[in-house]
């Protein structure tokens, strides 16, 4: 399939002409409602249905078809006591922005009447999201300086690959990708190397 990425700032120009200009089919999932706290934007087709197993019994109310991923990166410290201390926070905030979406908006349990009435007045009043709002404020900390490295923090902050150097992604060239061309890092082997290890040129079955 294909990823985009973007840097922070050039997402949010993104998003803002996104929203004005994609119509039916097309729709543009941003980062900010109810029940969508993944991190990441979508463009999905909505005459379409392409819906996680794990969600089948959640019932969201976004569109949920066939979809390109938009992953967001932000600037990480360079400092080592800097940067473990900015992970542990980003963690820590987003795990309980899961924690509240998830009390109010579950289908399990002998209280789906009550969840329901919640989750209605909570996604009118925008409640739950206070805490991710935090969460996204706090990944964007270092986006003022010029760090070494960036990373798609908002959506997976635990993860312990993908903090790349910034300088892999200063130019990019059109490749060929089914009946499109899509634009890659220019030295997009320092990347893969970087992400998945010397041996990435080497499939192995499970990952």
């Amino acid at each position: 399939d294909i990823d985009l990425m973007m840097d922070r700032s050039n997402f949010k120009r993104f998003a803002a002409i996104a929203k004005k200009e994609f119509s039916y089919p097309y729709y543009f999932q941003g980062l900010y409602s109810f029940e969508y706290l993944r991190g990441h934007a979508k463009i999905i087709r909505k005459d379409t249905c392409a819906i996680l197993k794990s969600e089948l019994n959640r019932r969201f109310s976004f569109p949920q078809g066939i979809f390109i991923d938009i992953f967001i990166y932000d600037n990480v410290p360079d400092s080592e006591s800097l940067f473990t201390h900015y992970i542990n926070k980003c963690i820590q905030l987003k795990k309980k922005a899961y924690k509240m979406r998830n009390i109010f908006h579950s289908d399990e349990g002998e209280s789906r009447i009550l969840k329901k009435i919640c989750s209605s007045v909570m996604r009118v009043l925008h409640l739950p999201n206070f805490i991710y709002y935090r969460f996204e404020h706090y990944c964007q900390k270092y986006n003022k300086f010029n760090t070494r490295k960036f990373a798609n923090i908002s959506f997976m902050p635990d993860r312990k690959k993908g903090f790349v150097n910034r300088a892999s992604y200063a130019e990019s060239l059109p490749v060929d990708f089914e009946f499109m061309k899509i634009n890659c890092p220019a030295v997009y082997t320092d990347f893969l190397e970087e992400y998945y290890g010397e041996g990435w040129r080497e499939y192995v079955m499970g990952t």
